[in-house]
């Protein structure tokens, strides 16, 4: 059973382990429910409908993060890029930090699912 505490900025691995995990899980999420061969389960499906949306008539259907214009894939470029997540939350004032934290929280747990399959 996985044990649920809040991520801090400061848990995230280093940064070239940072950038591989989770653009991978993230973008393999949002794109469909399956990821490393499992099947997303309902409970993270709905976590996921909580912090992102996807409508074809806001950005294209791209991923984003819910009740805003900004795609979930900018706060991973701007991870990946070396910027950090309140200098990305200044340069979207439209996405709360909650929404950041719970994303990445998703993330992370998703990781620890593939790591234990």
């Amino acid at each position: 059973m996985l044990t649920r505490r809040r991520l801090r900025t400061e848990d995230l691995p280093a940064r070239p382990l940072l950038e591989e995990v989770l653009i991978e899980v993230a973008l393999a999420t949002l794109w469909s429910v399956s990821y490393r061969g499992g099947v997303m389960d309902a409970d993270t499906k709905h976590r996921m409908s909580e912090i992102v949306s996807t409508d074809p008539d806001l950005m294209h259907g791209t991923p984003c993060f819910r009740g805003t214009r900004v795609p979930v894939r900018l706060l991973l470029d701007d991870l990946k890029s070396g910027y950090t997540v309140e200098q990305f939350l200044e340069g979207c004032p439209t996405v709360s930090r909650e929404q950041v934290e719970r994303y990445l929280e998703l993330v992370q747990d998703l990781v620890t699912e593939c790591d234990e399959s």
